[in-house]
């Protein structure tokens, strides 16, 4: 190896910081390479649930400007503020939008919203999710009709099987 491969070689091992994480049953160190999307703008629907959250947060101490979606305003404006706290990123990096990804309509929006923000998307994490129908696989409604006829015997469902995976 050249003189100057090893010193770029050691100048990215000194950049990377080990971090221990206990956990129950045992210590995880993970190395952290902060700044990997600096100057990246990354779109997480369905930021508000655990994995969203866990995703903004990560991207945000790796330097992206996150925008968290969802149709809930308050547990987004309330993420916002805990990882801002938690991140120290700064205020501006961070967007709320609430709507439903489910609406191409809202969708569409919400790009035009973060292009006139930030000028550009260049992650997207389609995290929004569908709680689906909940019967039995059998009798799940596939047709508009089918769940309509559910809904007037008493279910609680409101998209068909093709809704649910058209939301995935």
């Amino acid at each position: 190896m050249s003189p100057a491969a090893k010193k770029t070689a050691a100048q990215k091992t000194a950049t990377k910081k080990p971090v221990a994480k206990k956990t129950a049953a045992r210590t995880v160190t993970a190395v952290l390479r902060p700044g990997r999307l600096i100057g990246k703008v990354a779109i997480v629907t369905g930021a508000a649930g655990g994995i969203g959250q866990v995703i903004a947060r990560r991207y945000l101490e790796e330097g992206a400007k996150v925008v968290l979606t969802g149709r809930n305003r308050e547990k987004l404006d309330a993420l916002r503020v805990s990882l801002l706290a938690a991140t120290a990123a700064p205020a501006a990096d961070v967007m709320t939008l609430a709507f439903d990804a489910a609406d191409p309509g809202q969708a569409r929006f919400g790009v035009e919203v973060v292009m006139r923000e930030y000028g550009r998307i260049d992650i997207l994490v389609n995290n929004a999710g569908s709680a689906g129908p909940k019967q039995p696989i059998f009798e799940q409604p596939l047709t508009r009709e089918e769940l309509e006829a559910q809904r007037a015997a008493g279910s609680t469902d409101t998209e068909t099987v093709r809704d649910a995976a058209g939301n995935l």
